[in-house]
């Protein structure tokens, strides 16, 4: 899949690794919907903000633990979180990429 419809739009697909500042770099995400893998390492709000400082457009954060995952990507002020973000399992992340 190289494309994910949101609405009206239709935004490029990219793997993004683990979301890390050093995963961005180098790269040209803006515009681009991205897939990452959540780690212990990076925060929710950290991988927003670094899809947002890459001018990403939406981010799919993958999980591989059971169940459902619940945080909290918006940090200290919510209404500055211009991105869509989404949770998907692993299996579902890795057949997006």
């Amino acid at each position: 899949m190289d494309h994910v419809v949101g609405g009206r739009k239709r935004m490029p697909l990219m793997d993004a690794g683990t979301g890390s500042a050093a995963d961005y770099a180098g790269k040209a995400f803006k515009g681009k919907s991205l897939v990452v893998r959540r780690t212990d390492a990076i925060t929710p709000a950290e991988l927003a903000q670094n899809a947002q400082d890459a001018g990403a457009s939406a981010l799919f954060v993958t999980d591989d633990t059971p169940g459902r995952l619940l945080a909290n990507f918006a940090g200290s002020d919510p209404g500055t979180r211009p991105l869509y973000i989404a949770t998907v399992n692993a299996a579902d992340g890795m057949r997006m990429i």
